[in-house]
């Protein structure tokens, strides 16, 4: 007895009415990988022990009443890789057993309320159409209340409602749209939920709420910049959690609280400079990590591993490691029989294929006052006669502005220098010095401007590009001497008051007597 037919890779375009009519028998059709684009009515009239069907990567743009209505029968349908844009409503009316469906990768815009009516569907795959470009809250209440897998990538949907209706959903996959926020209520028997490569930017206490029974939870390619603390309390069956590839910057102590039964963990392609070793502690059953492709610098291996006993494989590549600092990790990882993950360098430096940076410290000495004083005495009686600005002033152009400076040595600062042990007790002394030095600074500066204007045989006196270096460093010189008489003048004011004080005072005693 016939009990399965194959047309596989076959030219066939269209499926006339009636042709199955004679084999009763044959519970699995094959007409895939075909070039049909026509399926008639009651085409599958007579097929009544039919259970799988099988249409997919053909040229069919519709689904059509009257087509697949006579399969009572029928348990798998596969719709999969054609053109469909369309199906009909009432299209599966009657299939009252069909429990697996795939209708993926077509062009399908929209899905009737009635479309799935009265059917104990289980197994739905809508992945890769455009239905939510006509919907901007695409609403999970079309579905049948049978079912439990639910595949929805990359339909395009922004924000979705109704998933509290599907009671008995296990499995759903929403990754490759364009989710903002999760907002999933109450799905207490979801086991498997796929939120990645989506829009999510936030999470918060409430986003997995009462979702006791998840075991599978992606939300890696998203936005996600910070986890609070609380977010996975209630997961208390999570065994895999994927937040790989998203903006976190930090995972605070606190952050995995609740997670007692999670086996793997990837944090990769993220942020993270620096991990306390103590916000693993609840993972206590933890058998691989992934903290690959982050800014990490250092961990604390003996810390980690004291608060992650069952870890078993872990993944370090692409972070920014210190050889000294990796190797000393991975003797400690090797000793305990952890496997690391081979990184994918083989050029640049690294161990097991984890590149690795050498850096050379120059050693660092400290200096004192007194230790630097000798380097000022040897650059000013050496060094110094070298400067450009030296030389300006030795060329035979400048000769008169270099016998004033000398002058300016050994009178001006000569008379300085006395200026702590002078007696204070006239202003002529101090105004004889005033009237020096205006009269100095009054030369320097007319000689200065008429070296520096001065040409002879075609050689410049000075550069353009260092004459306001020196006039910045003569007034400067210039600066340092009138505050040093200024702050000496203010000594002899206050020593006359003081001496006119003392006169008053002895004049008053002697009233006073």
């Amino acid at each position: 007895m016939l009990k399965y037919m194959l047309f596989r890779n076959s030219k066939i375009q269209m499926v006339p009415a009636d042709v199955f009519t004679n084999y009763s028998s044959i519970t699995q059709l094959y007409l895939n990988n075909s070039q049909i684009s026509t399926i008639q009515p009651s085409a599958f009239n007579g097929l009544s022990h039919l259970t799988e069907l099988h249409l997919e990567n053909n040229c069919l743009a519709k689904v059509t009443v009257g087509v697949y209505n006579s399969l009572s029968k029928l348990l798998i349908l596969n719709l999969a890789y054609n053109y469909i844009e369309t199906i009909e409503e009432y299209a599966f009316l009657g299939n009252s057993e069909l429990q697996i469906l795939f209708l993926d990768n077509n062009r399908i815009t929209s899905v009737f309320p009635y479309t799935f009516r009265d059917s104990a569907l289980l197994h739905l795959d809508l992945s890769y159409n455009a239905i939510a470009n006509n919907a901007s809250n695409f609403d999970l209440a079309v579905f049948p209340k049978s079912i439990t897998h639910l595949q929805l990538s990359s339909i395009g949907v922004k924000s979705f409602k109704g998933l509290q209706d599907l009671s008995q959903l296990v499995h759903l996959d929403l990754s490759n749209n364009s989710l903002s926020t999760i907002e999933l209520l109450s799905s207490a028997r979801l086991s498997y939920l796929n939120l990645s490569f989506n829009s999510v930017s936030s999470l918060n206490s409430f986003s997995f709420k009462d979702m006791q029974s998840l075991d599978y939870l992606y939300l890696q390619n998203n936005l996600i910049s910070d986890i609070p603390i609380g977010c996975f309390k209630n997961l208390d069956s999570l065994a895999v959690l994927d937040i790989s590839t998203n903006n976190i910057y930090q995972l605070r102590v606190g952050v995995f609280e609740g997670l007692d039964l999670l086996k793997s963990l990837n944090i990769s392609n993220n942020k993270i400079s620096y991990i306390d070793e103590t916000v693993f502690h609840p993972l206590d059953h933890l058998t691989e990590l992934n903290i690959s492709n982050n800014e990490i610098l250092q961990i604390n291996t003996e810390s980690l591993l004291n608060h992650l006993n069952s870890l078993r494989f872990i993944a370090l590549h692409n972070n920014p490691w210190e050889c000294k600092t990796l190797a000393n990790i991975l003797v400690t990882l090797k000793k305990l029989k952890i496997v690391v993950q081979k990184g994918p360098e083989q050029y640049n430096t690294h161990f097991k294929g984890i590149k690795c940076e050498t850096y050379i410290y120059a050693p660092t000495t400290s200096s004192s006052p007194a230790q630097d004083i000798p380097n000022f005495q040897n650059f000013f009686q050496e060094d110094f006669f070298n400067t450009n600005f030296y030389k300006f002033f030795q060329t035979p152009f400048n000769e008169t502005l270099m016998q004033m400076a000398k002058s300016v040595q050994k009178e001006y600062v000569g008379e300085l220098s006395q200026l702590n042990n002078i007696q204070l007790n006239s202003k002529v002394d101090l105004q004889k010095i005033f009237d020096n030095y205006t009269n100095f600074n009054k030369e320097v500066f007319s000689k200065l401007l008429e070296a520096l204007n001065k040409r002879e045989n075609g050689f410049e006196i000075i550069r353009e590009t260092n004459i306001m270096l020196i006039i910045i460093i003569v007034l400067v010189v210039i600066g340092v001497i009138t505050l040093y008489i200024l702050k000496h003048f203010d000594v002899f004011k206050k020593s006359s008051n003081r001496i006119r004080t003392a006169n008053h005072t002895t004049n008053s005693a002697e009233i006073e007597i």
